[in-house]
């Protein structure tokens, strides 16, 4: 095959799906199709999300993915925050770090599922954390947490979390009942 010359370019920062489409054209490929999502597929559009984090840049990119996806944030800063949120107002889900200030993230969930107890419902509660050494998720789970996921998050992360949980946002679950 003889070689090609340069005949697209594009600018930084590029995203996987730009440089993905370049490359294909480039090679002479047929543009993709379009990727109808699966019904099973299950997108944060119009959750309602409770995000306790104590690291103002997690906060930042944690609310950045979920803002671009459409969900209804709410944050906080600490373990004794979250629970005094998640007594306030219904959420679809609770991502909560580990270790944070005046109450750490197990405590939290210890009290959020001690108040579910009390009013009924189950909260998908998710521990995000930089801890990934043996016995942490194990620890999460044990506290109460449903699922767990290392830091730094991605998109592509939280969708396959989102899809384990199959939870339906607050809104659409109202409109049903």
């Amino acid at each position: 095959m003889a070689p090609r010359s340069a005949s697209r370019s594009f600018a930084k920062p590029w995203r996987r799906a730009t440089l993905r489409r370049t490359l294909l054209a480039a090679l002479g490929a047929p543009p993709a199709e379009a990727a109808v999502p699966s019904e099973r597929h299950v997108r944060p559009s119009g959750l309602r999300v409770l995000v306790a984090e104590d690291n103002a840049a997690s906060r930042r990119v944690v609310l950045s993915i979920l803002e671009r996806t459409g969900a209804r944030v709410d944050l906080v800063r600490n373990g004794r925050e979250a629970v005094d949120a998640f007594s306030r107002a219904a959420y679809d889900v609770v991502l909560m770090d580990i270790q944070m200030p005046e109450m750490d993230g197990f405590e939290a969930t210890r009290r959020i599922r001690a108040h579910e107890r009390d009013t009924g419902g189950h909260v998908p509660i998710v521990a995000i954390t930089a801890h990934a050494m043996p016995g942490d998720r194990e620890r999460c789970l044990a506290a109460g947490m449903d699922e767990y996921v290392t830091k730094p998050i991605r998109l592509a992360d939280l969708d396959r979390l989102l899809a384990r949980l199959g939870h339906v946002p607050v809104a659409e679950a109202a409109a049903a009942s």
